[in-house]
């Protein structure tokens, strides 16, 4: 896992509590977004608001994949 200011990223399969233990130790908050670290134009990208959708997002991911910081704007 590599952290660049508000974005972490994971290797596909990392397990859950080193996801949740590495966003908490990184000083993210909800909400999060979380997209592939591949060019899909978009797509899987999602809105997390809070741990349960974050795990739940890790476990479909089927490749590598970048937890951000939301900015709305």
């Amino acid at each position: 896992m590599d952290t660049i200011r508000w974005t972490v990223l994971f290797k596909a399969g990392t397990d859950s509590p080193t996801i949740v233990e590495t966003i908490k130790m990184s000083d993210l908050t909800f909400p999060l977004i979380g997209k592939p670290d591949i060019g899909l134009q978009g797509l899987a990208v999602d809105k997390l608001n809070n741990e349960r959708e974050l795990i739940d997002y890790a476990s479909r991911s089927r490749v590598d994949f970048l937890i951000q910081q939301f900015i709305p704007f």
